[in-house]
């Protein structure tokens, strides 16, 4: 990439996408401006730009199959809004060191596959308070869904959990009050009862609406929705 990206002050999208050569961003950054970041199939890319706390324009971060990538700068753009991980390196592990919790702005997490070994998730503290929607797909090694981690999350609509197929029980708490959605696809070892414990105290109407639908105890697949 060009060394001088940093000077081109106009530029407010920038899509990288299979770009095999490309090893890591220019030392002096990207420009300043930027809004909207995505990055994807390139297989060479071992670590993002340093310089990526002081992207304060920057809404939207995507990066997709760099499976290559080890690690994210410590501290991510504070203003952003949407932030994807999906298919990276298996070692690419959200943490606090990242400052998800400090992204006041940060209303959409979409983390799908890698996370190897990780057995319980999201750690507590880690997610920051603003989420509206958080999607969690094919973390293979995912064995339970850590409440605590979701309980400063009074703005969460939707929760999107797919394809964790050794996911077989949620840790104590509760799921947010004001979740309207919550999707479970293809975690066959969850049980029903489970899932009951942590939705208690939601609205009463969940619970007509389970009625309605009539979840079996296999629960292979859930969805369950707050009118």
């Amino acid at each position: 990439m060009p060394e001088q990206m940093q000077s081109l002050t106009s530029l407010k999208i920038l899509t990288i996408s299979e770009c095999a050569a490309l090893l890591s961003f220019p030392d002096g950054g990207l420009p300043a401006n930027l809004q909207s970041l995505s990055v994807s199939i390139c297989s060479s890319l071992r670590s993002m730009s340093e310089q990526m706390q002081s992207l304060t324009s920057l809404h939207e971060l995507k990066i997709s199959e760099c499976r290559n990538l080890e690690s994210f700068p410590d501290g991510l753009p504070s203003n952003l809004k949407s932030l994807s991980i999906i298919e990276c390196n298996n070692q690419l592990i959200p943490q606090r060191g990242w400052g998800l919790h400090n992204m006041a702005s940060l209303t959409s997490f979409d983390i799908q596959g890698g996370c190897s070994g990780v057995e319980s998730f999201p750690d507590e503290g880690l997610l920051p308070a603003a989420l509206t929607v958080v999607h969690i797909s094919g973390f293979r090694d995912l064995k339970s869904l850590n409440l605590k981690g979701f309980r400063n999350l009074n703005f969460l609509k939707t929760l999107n959990i797919c394809d964790c197929n050794n996911l077989n029980c949620m840790s104590d708490g509760q799921l947010p009050l004001s979740l309207d959605l919550l999707n479970i696809i293809g975690s066959p070892l969850l049980k029903e009862r489970q899932l009951l414990a942590a939705a208690e105290q939601l609205p009463t109407s969940l619970f007509q609406f389970l009625e309605s639908v009539g979840i079996d105890e296999s629960l292979r697949e859930v969805v369950l929705c707050v009118y």
